[in-house]
Parts: structure tokens; C-alpha cells; sequence
């Protein structure tokens, strides 16, 4: 288990165990409604549980029905709905935390410890499993377990607001969460938010924490550091109840028809669809070793819509680490945009390109999310049509540098050779450039350059081979700058420079005899325009503006960072796309 998922699921396992202790009682949510007035300590965290569980039987359809119930802690719901005449399933995601207190009556439920592909349930029933979902995949399988006109109800705390301050937050973000269960076939009614019933018996039971705690240390093995940590997360997430951050919902939605497409976030199942859709769109072969290259393990995410189990869309991104105004953030950059020939007249917001470039943002970007933004580099023409599906604008454009080879002796004062990839002492170098480059950049976003970036990026590219060259003094031996060369027919694109900028004019003259001596033609670089100044007066450099933006996802409506404050901020150049 990683830190990120004991800081999210320990919480609810103390609280069960306090439950436990106190009570002989496993609750099935930690939640309990209180009406205005009344005094949590009088009212008893069990009166106000059973509360809420009674008030969501109510909002059932009358038994009989199948039900199937998710998130399941002491088995109280499903010992009432079984009482009240319904048939139950039981989902069990920890069998080991469950199955005593479900001995006493599981011959009257059906335990599930995995989902069948396929079944016929009336009714499903999700209680505070919100940590465990991810929407599309869930509902995607849900939507083929129920019965036309099934209903489905969710009883469990949401995400209302993100600001730039929140580490990775795992609660879903209510306002998407309802789209995607929306794009998986349900219809969605309104919330009924309980949030002002349960802040007092969440506020109870935070304060009775401390009284248990050589209890709780012991069973769970917890040292009283650990403790300590866990009480202070669920004191800071009752604060998050409090701001209005967080809110608790009942939702219900129902089945409908099928929809057209279906969405879904893209695994290594889809490799060989992917790699299809890529070589019909864009005419040349996306091989297994690239694929993985940009989206095994955590390099890599994707979005995609299928028609009758057919990819005909697909939104990539391949994570970058940056540095956001000095602080390191992570980024996306959006590539392997394409959709299949024939979907590609359905421009809404009902169509397929829409569907996987709406849920890429939702699934990945924005605060609270492993990745705080994305950025590209679509035509105008596609940046355009993004545009229109309010999926993002514009922040930026790129251009183009020429200059020409030069020839002559070779420079005396300074040197150029090869860096060795498997040299600490030049990996050294790299990282050493860096923190020069970076450190005059804290005004800017720009793609971290350190030796871990470059090998990663250059030298372990399954195909494609660049020229990776140091230029240093000659005599003193000082590293002045990286730069990183790849030749295209008769010329060399110039795709990254790893320098402070007072030893540019140094690198590009360097850069510009290299190329002469190896038969270049000419040297290319592509660069954000906000850095143009800074080079193309070097030289005698020709300046083209090139059909090619810098986007900003504004699908997620102030959940990640303003336009304002990404316009014209970013530093690229041609290394930081996929494809040079």
C-alpha cells in the first residue's frame, strides 16, 4: 500500500474499529443525520446512523427486487433491506474487515468478492465506496449488471471545490462525477445534498478518537506517530465539510438506453486498438515499443470512445515533470489526438472526439489531481474546434528559427563533444546545467531538463536516435550548455538547450559549425514565441510563425489554473513534443 492510500483509507478503518469497541458495531458509514437543534452527543452516533440508513430504505422501490450493495461495512443495511423482503447481493472489496460481522446472516445474502460480466439486478446500492471508484470504469460495468430501468443510489462524500493548495484528492469532484455517469448510459437526477445533517456526527466522532487510542494503536499496529498523523487528516477533512469543500450526497440515477459511444480511460489491453486507430488516422505505425514508451506504468494516460467495440477516438497525454513558477507540478502533454474518419463530422457535444477530450481533463487534470494541467501542440484548425467545445483556448504559439550552417576553424575558446549516457560524471554535468537554466526561469512553466528527463526522453526513445552534445570551455573545461540535435533529410532540428541563457550565443555558434561539419544545410529550432526574442537575433536567424498553438484546458471551470495565469508562460521547444 502506498502513502497516498494509507493517508485515504486508514481514516474510515479507524473509525470502523472505534465502532467496534465502543458499540460491538461495524458501521456501515461514518455519517449520521442530525436534526438542527439537537445535540450529536445526546442524539448517539448509532441513532443518528440508523437514521440515515432507514431514510435511504425509504427512497427505495418496494421489495421485491435484486438488490446489489457496494461498500459494505457491518452489513446493517443489508440485514434491513433483507428484513423488508429484498433479495441482496453483497460486493465485498476486504473480505478479511467484513465477514464477521456478516456470519450471522450470510445465508440469507449473496457475497461477492468479484463482479460477474454480466447480470440482472433491479437495484444497486453504493455506500461510502467513493475512494475505490473510478467513475468510468465502474459504471461502464455497472450499466451491464442492472435490468432496464434499473435505478441506482449512492449514499457518500463528494468533492465540491479544488483550489491550488490541495494534494491529490481521491473523493470525486461531484459536478464531473455526474457527467460520466451520465456518458455510461444513466440518467441523472439532482443531489440531495446532507451535508448540514452530518457535520455534528462527524464533529463527534473526531473528538472521541483521542479517548480510544492505545485501543486502536494496538489493533490496528499503529505507532502513536501514526496515529497522531491520521487524527490531524480526519480533523482536517471535517474542516474541508465545514469550508464547503467537501459535501455528503445521496445520488440517484436510472438506466437508460445505450448510449452511441462508450467512454472509457484507456488501459495496456488497448494497446493494439490504439496502435490501429493511430496508423489508419495518421498513416504510419505506432509500434508496441513506442506505445509503451509513452504510456506504460506512469509515463502515460489516455482517454478514448468506442462504437460497438470499435476505437474510433482517443485523447493521449504523457506526463511530464515540470517546474510551475519555480515549484515542481506535473503536466500532460496532449498527444495522439485522432479520431476514426467516419465519426469525425459529429462536432457536439455529444460526439466522439468530444467525449474522450472532455473525460481526459476530468479523469487526470486539474487541483487535487496527480497533474495540475495539459498543453499541446494542435494546428489552429484543431485548436479551433476545441475552441468551440469549450474544451480549451489558446496561451500560446509556436514559431520557427532557421539559421545557417557555419563554417571555418573550429572555435578556440570552446569545445563541443557527445555526452555519455553512461558517464556519472556527465549525468552529473546535465543536472548541474539545470539548476543553472531553472534557476532563471521561476517567472515561467517549463519541462524539468535534469539528467533522469534526457535519458528518458532521448536516450531511451525505442526508435528514434538524436545527437546528445556538451559544449564546455576548451581549456577550463566549464560546461556551458547541452543541446540536443536529430537530422531530417538534409538539415538538423535543434530540439533542446540545457544552458543559462548568457552561454546561448556560444551554443548556437557551436551548434551552427557542428551541423556544417556533418553536411547540414540548416539548423531548425522550434521555440514558444514569448522566447523568440531571445534567440532569433542571434545570427542572421530567419523567424517564421508556425500553425501550431499552445491550448489550455478550460473544461474544468476553475478547477485547475486560470488563463490569465498560463498565457504566455510557458517555455517550449521541440524536444518537448512526442513526435520530433
Amino acid at each position: 500500500m502506498t502513502q497516498q492510500q494509507t493517508r485515504s483509507v486508514l481514516p474510515l478503518t479507524l473509525y470502523a474499529h472505534h465502532f467496534s469497541n465502543q458499540l460491538h458495531y461495524f458501521a456501515d458509514t461514518f455519517a449520521g443525520i442530525i436534526e438542527t437543534g439537537e445535540n450529536a452527543r445526546h442524539v448517539g452516533l448509532l441513532t443518528s446512523q440508523q437514521r440515515l440508513i432507514n431514510w435511504v430504505t425509504i427512497q427505495l422501490p418496494p421489495p421485491p427486487q435484486q438488490v446489489l450493495l457496494f461498500g459494505i461495512g457491518s452489513g446493517v443495511l443489508a440485514m434491513q433491506l433483507v428484513g423488508l423482503g429484498y433479495q441482496v447481493s453483497v460486493y465485498i472489496e476486504n473480505i478479511d474487515a467484513t465477514t464477521e460481522a456478516l456470519n450471522s446472516f450470510a445465508k440469507k445474502l449473496t457475497l461477492l468478492t468479484e463482479l460477474p460480466p454480466t447480470a440482472c439486478y433491479d437495484v444497486a446500492i453504493i455506500i461510502e465506496s467513493q475512494h475505490s471508484i473510478a467513475p468510468l470504469a465502474f459504471f461502464n460495468q455497472l450499466y451491464k449488471l442492472l435490468n432496464q430501468q434499473a435505478s441506482v443510489y449512492q449514499l457518500s462524500s463528494v468533492s465540491l471545490k479544488r483550489y491550488h493548495d490541495d494534494e491529490f484528492e481521491r473523493l470525486p469532484l461531484l459536478d464531473t462525477y455526474k457527467k460520466q455517469i451520465a456518458r455510461c448510459g444513466f440518467q441523472v437526477n439532482e443531489p440531495v445534498m446532507l451535508t448540514d445533517y452530518i457535520t455534528e456526527s462527524l464533529d463527534d466522532f473526531v473528538k472521541n478518537m483521542s479517548r480510544q487510542k492505545l485501543y486502536l494503536c494496538e489493533r490496528l499496529h499503529l505507532s502513536a506517530r501514526n496515529f497522531t498523523r491520521l487524527v490531524i487528516e480526519l480533523e482536517q477533512q471535517r474542516q474541508r465539510y465545514h469550508d464547503g469543500r467537501y459535501g455528503y450526497a445521496f445520488l440517484h440515477f436510472e438506466k437508460t438506453k445505450l448510449p452511441r459511444w462508450h467512454t472509457s480511460e484507456v488501459t495496456e489491453q488497448d494497446q493494439a486498438a490504439v496502435s490501429g486507430l493511430f496508423a489508419q488516422v495518421f498513416k504510419h505505425p505506432l509500434s508496441k515499443k513506442v506505445w509503451q514508451w509513452k504510456y506504460a506504468g506512469e509515463h502515460g494516460m489516455g482517454t478514448a470512445a468506442w462504437r460497438d467495440g470499435q476505437l474510433v477516438a482517443h485523447y493521449g497525454g504523457m506526463v511530464r515533470r515540470i517546474l510551475y513558477f519555480g515549484q515542481p507540478e506535473k503536466a500532460a502533454q496532449i498527444c495522439d489526438v485522432m479520431v476514426e474518419e467516419k465519426e469525425r463530422g459529429v462536432l457536439t457535444r455529444k460526439g466522439a472526439f468530444f467525449l474522450s477530450g472532455a473525460s481526459f481533463p476530468e479523469c487526470y487534470l486539474g487541483h487535487g489531481n496527480n497533474v495540475l494541467l495539459g498543453f499541446g501542440f494542435p494546428t489552429y484548425h484543431h485548436q479551433r474546434i476545441a475552441e468551440l467545445l469549450n474544451l480549451y483556448t489558446e496561451v500560446g504559439r509556436m514559431v520557427e528559427i532557421t539559421w545557417q550552417p557555419l563554417t571555418g576553424k573550429p572555435k578556440l575558446f570552446s569545445r563541443i563533444r557527445h555526452i555519455n549516457p553512461d558517464n556519472k560524471h556527465d549525468q552529473s554535468i546535465v543536472n548541474q546545467l539545470w539548476r543553472h537554466m531553472k534557476a532563471e526561469l521561476t517567472n515561467h512553466i517549463v519541462g524539468i531538463r535534469d539528467w533522469k528527463q534526457v535519458k528518458y526522453r532521448y536516450f531511451d526513445h525505442p526508435e528514434n536516435n538524436y545527437d546528445v552534445l556538451l559544449i564546455t570551455r576548451r581549456f577550463t573545461r566549464q560546461p556551458l550548455g547541452v543541446i540536443v540535435l536529430r537530422r531530417e533529410e538534409n538539415f538538423y532540428k535543434l530540439l533542446d538547450i540545457i544552458a543559462p541563457t548568457k552561454h546561448i550565443p556560444i551554443i548556437l555558434e557551436q551548434t551552427r559549425r557542428i551541423v556544417a561539419q556533418w553536411g547540414g544545410e540548416k539548423v531548425v529550432l522550434w521555440i514558444t514565441n514569448n522566447y523568440a526574442n531571445l534567440l532569433h537575433e542571434l545570427g542572421e536567424a530567419e523567424v517564421k510563425e508556425l500553425d501550431v498553438c499552445i491550448p489550455h484546458c478550460t473544461w474544468y471551470k476553475g478547477q485547475g489554473p486560470d488563463v490569465e495565469e498560463v498565457k504566455d508562460k510557458w517555455l517550449l521547444l521541440g524536444g518537448d513534443t512526442d513526435f520530433m
